[in-house]
């Protein structure tokens, strides 16, 4: 084991984990992958509950739109009202 074997070519070394400067690029690349994946899916959760509110609120305009057009009876409303 001569010098260049345990400093790598060049002097950029192998490093014990990894690869040198190539070891710590693949490294930042993966970090920046799961940092990334982690944000979409939180914006993506941050979107699903503003819909599902939205949707919950859209459906009880709805029923109380069609309760105020003689649609539905007053104990329809009250009990599909209660399920929302």
């Amino acid at each position: 084991m001569g010098y260049g074997m345990m400093h790598g070519i060049g002097g950029i070394g192998f490093g014990i984990l990894g690869l040198g400067l190539i070891g710590m690029a693949i490294k930042l690349v993966i970090l920046l992958a799961i940092i990334y994946f982690v944000y979409t899916m939180w914006k993506r959760g941050m979107n699903h509950r503003y819909h599902h509110y939205e949707s919950n609120r859209d459906a009880k305009e709805i029923l109380a739109q069609r309760f105020a057009r003689g649609e539905i009876s007053e104990e329809d409303y009250q009990r599909m009202k209660n399920m929302l």
